[in-house]
């Protein structure tokens, strides 16, 4: 789970950039994740129906009380958090390495 300002936060457009679409993430993520982007843009272009912010709103209050941006939460098959991180300038292969070390 992402949560993302994808039209105000700069480390979360970098890591959109350098990590989630990168082909090696991509294919990473479509055999190993499943990817939820929780976003809270800012600009009226690009502003969310009001079920899909009140959705955006929940998570955030389940899962990222601090309102951090970006904030990276992996959860287990049973939901439950096993780790979390944020943008760090890394390659998609060491980013992945973050992500497979909350499931040790």
């Amino acid at each position: 789970m992402v949560f993302q300002g994808s039209d105000w936060c700069v480390p979360c457009m970098k890591l959109d950039r350098e990590i989630w679409i990168s082909e090696e993430f991509i294919k990473y993520s479509d055999e190993n994740l499943i990817m939820l982007k929780v976003d809270f843009p800012k600009k009226r272009k690009n502003t969310l129906t009001k079920v899909q912010q009140e959705h955006n709103n929940e998570l955030a209050e389940k899962y990222n009380t601090a309102g951090y941006f970006p904030f990276i939460v992996i959860l287990d098959n049973n939901g439950n958090v096993i780790g979390t991180t944020s943008y760090k300038k890394l390659s998609p292969k060491k980013y992945i390495e973050i992500i497979e070390s909350f499931q040790s």
